[in-house]
């Protein structure tokens, strides 16, 4: 048993070989790993690691969260749920996590996240689901959504649909969604 998170080697999945232990913490939750840098969400933040040497983990920054969940990396944008909150960081440098913006989702939590284009599809329980304009990372704007008798607990987009995990309605499926973006512009500029 594993009282940390673990690298494993499953070159051969019928018997995967201990590797090394990420960090000696005991409230990992979620893992995002891009390359050799490993996004480790914690009960108490994010845990970047650089993981490029496996046998060799190494933490190279951290930021302080109330409550990190799940995780969604699009290029050098990281999408943390934290709380009622879902924080968007710069990590194009790992070891400097910018915060570039704080979504507030009311009183629920982000449960899950997929990105298509430049929209963020976010599961936020009893809020539903909810879409946001992510073109600029620093300012997302959100630009509809969807409620279900239900507590959202998962999001996924394939082919043009969303579809949505529900609690009561169990598999919501909505068809050719098309969202309308917001515009910042100075009248005459």
């Amino acid at each position: 048993s594993l009282d940390a998170p673990a690298i494993l080697d499953v070159s051969n999945p019928a018997t995967p070989q201990f590797v090394a232990t990420l960090l000696n913490v005991n409230d990992a939750l979620q893992i995002w790993v891009d390359g050799g840098i490993a996004y480790l969400s914690r009960q108490s933040g994010l845990s970047i690691i650089e993981v490029s040497d496996p046998s060799m983990p190494e933490e190279v920054a951290s930021v302080p969260l109330t409550g990190g969940r799940e995780l969604l990396l699009d290029g050098s944008v990281l999408y943390i749920g934290e709380g009622p909150n879902l924080k968007v960081l710069n990590v194009a440098d790992p070891a400097n996590p910018a915060e570039l913006d704080t979504i507030s989702l009311g009183f629920d939590v982000s449960l899950d996240m997929a990105i298509r284009a430049d929209t963020l599809f976010v599961a936020a329980g009893h809020a539903g689901f909810r879409a946001y304009d992510v073109t600029n990372p620093a300012n997302c704007v959100q630009v509809g959504g969807y409620y279900t008798s239900g507590f959202v607990r998962g999001v996924t987009v394939v082919a043009g649909r969303i579809y949505v995990a529900a609690s009561k309605q169990g598999l919501v499926v909505l068809p050719n969604v098309q969202f309308t973006v917001r515009v910042d512009a100075t009248p005459g500029a």
